[in-house]
């Protein structure tokens, strides 16, 4: 993590150059992914074991077997998860330290060329941003989101009714979020676009507070500062409030969601067709 950063290709922008150069580290932790996602599966089994095995043969030697197992699985899950997020954090820093060069040529360059449109200060926003979401949920989330087919497949051999609520309610969800994201995405860009103004007025007047003072400006760059302000929170509660809408929707449907598959397993057990095992089982998968 402490090599030279290359120096970037005159054809290619700098983040292109540096996320290409961390072509390994990314490999590296999409496999800690697939042995996490593998190891994910230890609480349905144990469940269906217990069930299916364990209460039918009343065996406590079996039951503390699969419970030591059980554990194991999940201390050994636990370090690959901790080690994949302190990879992540570290990967986030080795692209910090190749790009902030760029990023303070950028500034310079666009303060000596008299572009001052917006928030001189954004570049570096935008590389914390970067840092910080690489060493956060993100990355996990996008590794992790290959592995869903692996899930509802194992439902669907469970049961095809199974499988076919599981895959249903993955469906809904995926609505929920393309509506959320076909509502959010301009209030997001308007509101980012509000925040740069309010800052580009903020940092004007620190920089030239006195003859701003002296020529009787100030009120009148207040005023303006808190117009932008304002817009800036009016854009942003659209995009709280759209955001937030969907969301719980979203949320008491992965509830309902959890609720309809352990119905739908224990008609099917009552039915015979699948063991209470296997009930449980799919209700933790989905």
């Amino acid at each position: 993590m402490s090599a030279t950063p290359p120096k970037p290709r005159q054809d290619q922008p700098a983040v292109v150059v540096a996320l290409r150069s961390c072509r390994g580290v990314f490999i590296a932790v999409g496999l800690f992914s697939c042995v996490i996602n593998l190891l994910m599966l230890t609480g349905p089994f144990f469940m269906l074991q217990v069930y299916d095995r364990v209460l039918a043969s009343g065996s406590v030697p079996t039951l503390a077997v699969l419970l030591g197992l059980a554990a194991m699985l999940y201390v050994i899950q636990g370090a690959l998860d901790l080690v994949r997020s302190r990879i992540l954090v570290r990967l986030g820093e080795r692209l910090d330290l190749q790009l902030r060069g760029p990023i303070f040529d950028m500034m310079t360059s666009l303060t000596m060329s008299g572009r001052r449109e917006g928030d001189g200060q954004q570049p570096i926003r935008d590389l914390d941003g970067l840092r910080q979401f690489l060493g956060g949920q993100g990355p996990i989330t996008i590794f992790d989101l290959p592995w869903m087919p692996l899930y509802l497949a194992l439902i669907f051999i469970f049961h095809v009714w199974l499988g076919a609520v599981a895959l249903g309610g993955c469906i809904v969800l995926c609505i929920l979020t393309l509506i959320t994201e076909m509502r959010t995405r301009n209030p997001t860009r308007a509101a980012s676009q509000k925040s740069s103004a309010r800052n580009a007025v903020s940092e004007t007047c620190r920089r030239n507070v006195e003859p701003l003072s002296a020529m009787g400006m100030m009120p009148a760059l207040r005023e303006r500062w808190v117009q932008a302000h304002g817009g800036y929170l009016q854009e942003n509660q659209r995009t709280i409030d759209a955001a937030g809408g969907i969301g719980a929707a979203a949320k008491v449907f992965r509830f309902f969601l959890q609720s309809l598959m352990l119905a739908v397993g224990a008609y099917l057990a009552i039915l015979q067709e699948i063991s209470p095992g296997v009930m449980i089982a799919s209700s933790i998968l989905s």
